[in-house]
């Protein structure tokens, strides 16, 4: 995970969404980089309570996590996706 991901487009995003109550979660799933570590525990300070950070996916078990959900980001500006 890394910033041209967008994590951090998401996590702004979901910040104001719930910014008068929470009504809605942020799951995040892979490991970031390590140049990235401070700048998401910085923009995620306060938010425990409705973003979660997820181990990398991968396997069988993908499609049926992934289908616990309502909805998928995929708000990357990463070079070639």
């Amino acid at each position: 995970m890394c910033k041209e991901k967008g994590i951090s487009i998401a996590i702004e995003a979901v910040k104001e969404i719930n910014k008068n109550g929470v009504r809605c979660t942020l799951d995040i799933f892979g490991t970031p980089d390590q140049s990235y570590v401070k700048e998401l525990s910085e923009i995620t300070n306060g938010t425990q309570s409705y973003i979660k950070f997820n181990d990398y996916l991968s396997g069988d078990g993908v499609i049926d996590k992934l289908n616990e959900f309502d909805a998928m980001l995929f708000p990357t500006y990463y070079s070639g996706e």
